[in-house]
């Protein structure tokens, strides 16, 4: 929690024995111990030695930078030192104190008689012993220098006192009742609904469980709510994650807000709102609640722990929650298990599996309030047994608005379009004939991810430079979920028109088929050319699977292009194992112009089945972001996931807009890595292990480690038979 605990004494006085006695050590940055290393023990001219000072600017400013890390989080810390000037003690305190909301203690051992001191450090190890003037000075300075008054001062007897190993349940039985709110997240309007139903009494207490902006539309009225409730004082209202941000935002201290959401989408709605008011809001937030009400114990936090509450736990273990944030169940599992019956834990923040409110003595109030799921809160009784749980739907959110959602085309010449993108250095030109090149975004582009209007649309992009005719086209970029701000998943919130579908992700290559009007000619590519090896092979499957002169009639005549997946498993195995398919699949029919244009996927369906082609699968169809967030979390990092008993690459995502984003399988990530990770091994580079993030990552390598270096050549497919064939852990 938030105390910060200074041990002021003379050395040799005992602080740190008593800092062993009370078993701190953990939560101690001790000068001397950094002073050590930095500099081992010098010798001094009496031919002793001793700890130098020569660092003493150094060590402390290096202890405070450590000191603010801890402060950040809300570690409790101890700082041992002799802190016997008091203006030392405000200068390098205060302002952090301030900052970070900390309560300040000194542990004083002033009273401990000087001449034990002395007697003390004649005794020390060598390099410990320390001139006896400086304790005197010491005690000169603590007899003449107080304690400053903004700290607490205590004797070293009553620290138990005052930070007990686990902290005492306040007792909440001259109350009727107890609500617990959850998470609010700018939306408003069920919280009045709640109230409306539940008029606020002072007979009642009510516990806020934090998490009051972002993400909502109803900011500004949140928090004019809060801050007149809150006053009451049967009122709490507990420290959840975003309120960081909104403390920062209060205080002026813009360059600390590292949450794009909030300062975009947030700080618009509460921009007018009394900042000094803000900041006494903020003061008022508490980090838990911890009470006894009914012959029961309750313990409200924010983020969910395995334990009760402790001084010596960090805040951000309260805000946070203890583990990843998809430990969630497993940590109310714990408590269930190691925490004593008639305690119960109420926590929010939380909850990727959609739990109900109950598990066990544990009750989860975090639900997808912003995104039209619901305001959930718990009335605790007195009698325990008929307490009750609720959810309140929120009807008032961001609904995506379809007509505004479009970008505006600008109007710009085909030619002098081509100027632009010959004339942009992320973007390089191949010419293929002497009047059609292909354009496409460079390595640095790619690998610096700079992302606009031409580069994107750069890619597959096959144009006639002589006329301004686009010969042939394939997607514009689109990028991974997470891959950079604006496929994050609370910008994709905002961004997503539904219904969304998701489409099947094939890992083979693409092949486009365009048209040349110059020659009239059905023009057929792939990565870049029309002359590879790659879209020769293309050209080969596709003559196979269609009369190409239908493609080149309805390309001339509707003014198309068609985006093929490749998978040719014998010439050009990858990742996932189709076996000895060579086939291609239907991927979208775009039109050949500029501005990104394709048909839909009835009639994508249509012409495919017409023509016998195989067309993209179409798996699923989201109707609101909650069901499309449910999926992508379930899916996301699943190892072991497949779809329709089929282990697959991963899916696209296309909204009504047409706007696209995709995922890739966790089977899929993990063995292209491990394809590079084999071709680096072959070429005799160094692997950096510390990027592996599971078990199976470490067996896979080890099994790598043990082939002969010619197998390493192999493709990733037979590599990945040959361990799961060989190595033997893994069904041990």
């Amino acid at each position: 929690m938030r105390n910060l605990v200074l041990l002021r004494g003379s050395p040799a006085c005992g602080k740190s024995y008593w800092i062993k006695e009370h078993g701190l050590e953990q939560f101690v940055l001790c000068a001397d111990d950094i002073r050590l290393m930095i500099q081992s023990p010098i010798l001094i001219p009496s031919g002793g030695e001793a700890i130098s000072q020569n660092n003493d600017k150094y060590v402390w400013n290096l202890l405070k930078d450590i000191l603010e890390q801890r402060m950040n989080r809300g570690e409790f810390t101890i700082i041992d030192a002799t802190h016997s000037r008091s203006s030392f003690i405000s200068s390098n305190y205060k302002k952090l104190c301030d900052k970070y909301r900390y309560r300040c203690f000194v542990v004083d051992f002033s009273n401990v008689p000087k001449e034990m001191c002395l007697e003390r450090n004649r005794v020390r190890s060598i390099y410990k012993i320390v001139p006896e003037d400086v304790i005197e000075n010491a005690y000169s300075r603590m007899k003449t220098q107080p304690v400053p008054g903004w700290t607490k001062n205590i004797l070293p007897e009553e620290f138990d006192e005052y930070f007990p190993r686990f902290l005492n349940p306040l007792n909440f039985d001259k109350y009727e009742r107890v609500y617990v709110l959850g998470d609010i997240h700018g939306c408003y309007e069920p919280v009045k609904e709640f109230f409306d139903s539940h008029p606020y009494s002072e007979n009642n207490f009510y516990i806020f469980i934090g998490d009051y902006v972002d993400r909502g539309i109803q900011n500004k009225e949140v928090l004019e709510f809060l801050f007149n409730f809150s006053k009451n004082k049967n009122v709490l209202l507990l420290e959840g994650n975003h309120e960081r941000w909104l403390r920062y935002f209060a205080e002026d201290d813009a360059e600390s807000i590292r949450s794009k959401e909030f300062s975009i989408y947030t700080v618009p709605q509460i921009k007018d709102i009394d900042k000094k008011e803000l900041r006494e809001f903020c003061r008022r937030l508490g980090q838990i609640a911890w009470f006894e009400f009914g012959g029961n114990t309750f313990y409200v936090n924010h983020g969910g722990t395995p334990l009760p509450p402790s001084v010596y736990y960090s805040s951000e273990e309260y805000f946070k929650g203890t583990g990843k944030y998809e430990d969630c169940l497993t940590v109310e599992n714990s408590w269930n298990t190691l925490v004593a019956e008639k305690c119960y834990q109420i926590h929010g923040h939380r909850n990727i599996e959609k739990s109900k409110i109950e598990n066990g003595r544990c009750f989860n109030l975090c639900d997808t309030i912003e995104f039209g799921g619901n305001f959930r809160w718990m009335e605790i009784n007195k009698d325990f047994a008929l307490s009750l749980c609720g959810y309140i739907k929120n009807n008032v959110y961001y609904i995506h608005e379809q007509e505004n959602d479009a970008p505006i085309p600008i109007a710009v010449e085909p030619m002098e379009l081509i100027e632009q993108l010959k004339k942009n250095k992320f973007i390089y030109e191949k010419k293929l004939t002497d009047h059609i090149s292909s354009f496409n975004f460079t390595e640095k582009a790619f690998y610096d991810k700079v992302w606009n209007e031409q580069t994107q649309k750069a890619r597959g992009l096959f144009v006639n430079v002589s006329t301004g005719e686009v010969v042939a086209r394939s997607y514009e970029k689109f990028f991974n979920i997470g891959e950079n701000d604006s496929v994050k998943t609370t910008e994709l919130r905002r961004k997503l028109c539904f219904p969304v579908s998701a489409y099947l992700k094939y890992n083979g290559y693409m092949g486009v088929v365009g048209y040349d009007s110059e020659k009239d000619e059905l023009w057929i590519a792939s990565k870049t050319t029309n002359q590879s090896d790659f879209a020769k092979g293309f050209k080969d499957i596709l003559e196979k699977a269609i009369d190409t002169t239908i493609l080149k009639s309805v390309a001339k005549e509707k003014n198309v292009s068609f985006v093929f997946e490749v998978i040719d498993a014998i010439n050009d195995p990858h990742i996932i194992d189709y076996g000895t398919d060579q086939r291609i699949i239907l991927l979208d029919i775009i039109e050949r112009v500029f501005d990104y244009k394709k048909w839909k996927y009835d009639d994508l369906w249509n012409f495919g089945k017409e023509n016998g082609l195989e067309v993209k699968e179409r798996c699923f169809v989201f109707d609101d972001y909650n069901s499309f967030y449910e999926f992508y979390v379930s899916t996301d990092k699943n190892y072991d996931y497949v779809y329709n008993d089929r282990i697959i690459e991963g899916f696209v995502f296309e909204d009504t807009n047409g706007f696209m984003t995709k995922m890739k399988t966790e089977y899929y990530k993990v063995w292209k890595f491990f394809r590079g990770i084999a071709h680096s091994m072959y070429k005799g580079r160094s692997i950096d292990t510390r990027i592996f993030y599971m078990p199976l990552q470490n067996y896979i390598f080890g099994y790598l480690k043990s082939l002969p270096k010619d197998d390493l050549q192999k493709s990733i497919i037979e590599l990945r038979k040959m361990f799961y064939r060989d190595f033997k852990p893994l069904t041990e």
